[in-house]
């Protein structure tokens, strides 16, 4: 409880600041429409597809920034050497109109690298928030996304774009070492540490497992 008051107060003090963000978009020539959303220019070939993300239906423009936290008051749990534990958290707030700032991308550039390889035919697609922009003033409801074991915290943009649009603040977050890759802003790269899950002899199939040791670490916390 007191790690996710943490990270709501490190919400509101973003969306309060807007500090710089960890990744920026490298958005070169005329690729934006006059909508909300990021648009391919006219004339383009099809030899690239740009893939997108659903429009938001809400009224509001959305903000994001990206938050690096480090916690030194304890180690990481997967990987005890490590001896800080350190997170990506994003969040994501209904918007003024920042029209000169970039769209956000959609993953950090190595996680991107990793599913959208050179060659593949395909761009990932940028996200329908800006990168830094100010925030809409008015206090708000607060949602903590946690994603599931295993999964990073961009799979649920096109749900968080859309609580945003409507008025949410959202706060996403990386579990390092629990999701698939995290990239920090310094280009370090986390890569999963979860042992995998193993099967007891005696036990049948579908039956509930034993429960973990005290002071196990559970996946999906942080």
């Amino acid at each position: 409880m007191r790690r996710r008051l943490v990270l709501l107060a490190a919400a509101s003090a973003a969306v309060a600041t807007v500090p710089a963000p960890a990744f920026a978009a490298d958005v070169r020539g005329p690729r934006l429409s006059a909508g909300r959303g990021p648009r391919l220019p006219a004339g383009r070939g099809t030899a690239v597809r740009r893939l997108v993300l659903p429009d938001p239906t809400g009224p509001h423009r959305i903000g994001t920034v990206s938050l690096h936290l480090v916690d030194r008051s304890r180690p990481d749990p997967w990987v005890p050497a490590e001896t800080v534990r350190e997170l990506m958290v994003q969040v994501w707030y209904p918007a003024r109109d920042a029209r000169r700032l970039p769209w956000a991308p959609w993953v950090s550039p190595a996680f991107g690298a990793l599913i959208n390889p050179p060659g593949s035919g395909y761009e990932l697609p940028l996200t329908h928030a800006r990168t830094g922009a100010p925030a809409l003033p008015g206090h708000r409801p607060v949602v903590l996304y946690s994603p599931g074991f295993g999964v990073e915290r961009t799979a649920g943009t096109a749900v968080v774009e859309e609580l945003a649009s409507h008025g949410y603040i959202v706060v996403t977050i990386d579990h390092t070492h629990d999701s698939p890759l995290v990239e920090f802003p310094d280009g370090r790269v986390a890569t999963s540490a979860v042992p995998p899950p193993t099967g007891e002899p005696g036990r049948r199939s579908g039956s509930s497992p034993r429960p973990s040791p005290p002071g196990s670490p559970t996946p999906g916390s942080s």
